[in-house]
């Protein structure tokens, strides 16, 4: 019933941004509602194929920071440091389904979900967590230099609470990745907040 009453409360939200920015942004909600239901519904659940991390990559990262950009910019003109912002906050969108898919690698494939990491096992999983966190903050660098500004490094401000997430993800037990499930999905706010800000600085130059 929840999910119903969230459908239509974006359906209208979506309806304002529609007026303001046109057709792509209607045929960007379409398609996410779809992604929506399809993830653990319809004859092939995104979830229960490993394709949840990706899923989330590109619905959490891709595709709403460019749809961000449209709404403010409406120009089809390429722009590689706005691919490089969603990719960016898509790696976290992933890391935290990943940790969720690690914590239950036991008890999903019995109830017929198989997930990236049941594909990949615990200790490849765990391995990927660490890689995404390290392209996360990699690709900081590469924006950096794209807009020639060392502002876009601002988020580098919270390297040390990645390193204690990627060391607590890698050595703590399945059933106490909780608190961790938590902390990367907290994680993804200031790093958001932090990264906006340095965007808006960057742009005063």
């Amino acid at each position: 019933k929840m999910s119903w009453i969230m459908f239509v409360l974006t359906f209208f939200i979506g309806l304002i941004l529609v007026q303001k920015a046109g057709w792509p942004i209607l045929i960007i909600g379409i398609v996410s509602l779809w992604a929506a239901f399809a993830y653990t519904g319809g004859p092939y659940p995104l979830a229960y194929h490993g394709l949840g991390e990706a899923t989330a990559f590109v619905f959490y990262g891709l595709i709403p920071v460019w749809g961000a950009y449209y709404i403010q910019a409406p120009d089809f003109a390429f722009r590689p440091q706005v691919l490089l912002t969603g990719i960016i906050m898509g790696l976290f969108a992933a890391k935290i389904l990943l940790v969720n898919n690690i914590r239950d690698i036991e008890t999903d494939p019995i109830a017929g979900k198989i997930t990236l990491a049941v594909m990949l096992g615990e200790k490849k999983s765990r391995l990927l967590y660490a890689l995404l966190m390290i392209l996360s903050y990699g690709s900081l660098f590469l924006l950096a230099r794209m807009q020639d500004n060392a502002v876009y490094l601002m988020p580098w401000i919270l390297l040390p609470f990645a390193v204690y997430l990627t060391m607590g993800v890698r050595k703590t037990e399945k059933d106490k990745l909780n608190p961790y499930l938590f902390k990367t999905a907290i994680h993804c706010f200031p790093f958001g907040i932090i990264l906006c800000i340095a965007m808006y600085f960057g742009m005063q130059k």
